[in-house]
């Protein structure tokens, strides 16, 4: 498993982990708590976001990786928007995971590369995140081949 934070990617022995006599997980454990102090702005941010979503209609995406962020404010993060009851995981060109939090109307998104490394860290602030709408032209696609099923259909019946 390749951790977003690199810490069993490293390979010198004096940057690796167990050469300061912990485990890797004791270290992901200690450094769990390590923050950047950005885990509570950003969820201000989430708020005034679902409060523009529920007043205005006004969807919002925060970009996690374009903000300092360290595991312990993964962590913090994490406690305080929980765990909802809706997840999904699609696969195309890596994998994403899309999971509703505990608060309804704000999701993580996570995107993947093939090799399973993070490509993106997003929060969206919607009623049901882009990446799990049905596109226009996806949508006439499958209204085109139903059609062309149903027409099908009857002409089997027939004979």
């Amino acid at each position: 498993m390749n951790s977003f934070w690199g810490f069993d990617e490293m390979n010198s022995r004096s940057q690796h982990p167990k050469s300061c006599g912990a485990g890797n997980e004791d270290l992901e454990e200690i450094l769990s708590f390590v923050t950047t102090g950005n885990a509570v702005p950003v969820l201000h941010e989430v708020r005034h976001a679902l409060t523009n979503l529920l007043e205005r209609g006004d969807e919002a995406v925060i970009d996690l990786g374009a903000i300092p962020f360290a595991p312990g404010d993964e962590r913090q993060l994490t406690e305080v928007l929980g765990e909802g009851e809706a997840s999904a995981v699609l696969s195309a060109l890596g994998e994403s995971r899309v999971y509703e939090t505990g608060v309804p109307g704000v999701w993580r998104v996570d995107h993947f590369d093939r090799n399973g490394d993070y490509m993106s860290r997003l929060i969206e602030i919607t009623f049901i995140p882009a990446i799990l709408k049905t596109q226009h032209e996806d949508a006439q696609a499958g209204l085109d081949r139903l059609v062309e099923a149903l027409e099908e259909h009857g002409r089997n019946r027939q004979t």
